[in-house]
């Protein structure tokens, strides 16, 4: 249950990061003397999807706040490109919630792979410059990804003080 309270924060905090909405309603309370880090990323990478066959260009961006205990939520909106002559007009767009530690993060969400309309549900894990996932897309069934970005690990809210 507290995984899923977690989950429905974070999907909140990433819709409210990524849309513009006010921080102060999207975050979660903090305890007293406790500290917080946000950062926001624009990150690249390419990826092979398993399900096509085919590597992919990786474009998006990432809101996540780390705390001093490790913990991190936050949300991620990316757009998958095939790198192909057949399928480069059919990306894949997705608005990911993510909660974990500073090491791991775990991803999910929804999208839409363009052109086709298609309904995409995601599921997947970040570690620092790496991540592998699993795309189910209606009526086109499982595609599993692996691949590398420009994502490296947050920072914690102890080394950022030091650092400012």
């Amino acid at each position: 249950m507290r995984t899923l309270q977690a989950l429905a924060g974070a999907t909140t905090l990433a819709l409210a990061s990524l849309l513009g909405a006010g921080a102060a309603l999207a975050t979660p309370p903090l305890v007293a003397n406790e500290q917080l880090h946000a950062e926001t990323r624009v990150m690249g990478g390419v990826q092979w999807n398993f399900g096509s066959s085919s590597p992919e260009l990786v474009l998006g961006v990432r809101r996540i706040e780390t705390r001093q205990n490790d913990s991190a939520l936050g949300g991620k909106l990316d757009i998958a490109i095939p790198l192909n002559l057949v399928t480069f007009k059919t990306p894949i767009i997705r608005l990911m919630a993510i909660g974990g530690n500073r090491d791991v993060q775990g991803e999910f969400g929804f999208g839409l792979k363009l052109m086709e309309w298609k309904a995409v549900v995601g599921a997947g894990i970040q570690a620092p410059y790496t991540n592998g996932g699993v795309n189910y897309i209606f009526n086109d069934g499982l595609n599993p990804y692996f691949g590398f970005n420009t994502l490296k690990k947050p920072a914690s809210p102890a080394v950022y003080q030091l650092l400012n």
